[in-house]
């Protein structure tokens, strides 16, 4: 099993984005498990499984650029910031990792596909603008 990297961009201070972050940290975390692998460690930033698989908390006051990953989550109060999605389109989309270049990770589909919304109403696909 190929591991992944998971990266989940919330507005920390916000505690309606905070509370969603944390909701959907858990269930990957809860669904990192169903599939067969073991939680090796974890503290308030992180998740990090046996495979090598890692889910990134990643809040967009602090350092974003340079993190890679197979598949990415972003609040939807981040989406609803003025120019959220040119935030999204010009930071978060690159992180989102191409299909073949990495033997190690699993990535699937077009990088397009593997970013994610989520908010109080679930996890959807990202449509732009």
């Amino acid at each position: 099993m190929k591991s992944k990297r998971i990266a989940i961009y919330y507005v920390d201070g916000n505690m309606s984005s905070v509370s969603h972050m944390e909701r959907v940290f858990a269930m990957l975390v809860g669904r990192m498990d169903s599939e067969g692998r073991q939680l090796r460690y974890v503290n308030e930033r992180m998740a990090i499984f046996e495979d090598g698989t890692k889910i990134h908390k990643v809040p967009i006051t602090g350092v974003v650029l340079g993190i890679r990953a197979t598949d990415v989550y972003v609040d939807e109060n981040i989406v609803g910031l003025k120019n959220g999605n040119k935030f999204i389109e010009e930071v978060v989309m690159p992180s989102v990792l191409p299909e073949g270049n990495y033997e190690h990770l699993e990535v699937k589909g077009e990088p397009s596909s593997r970013l994610l919304v989520f908010g109080a109403n679930g996890i959807n696909k990202y449509l732009g603008e």
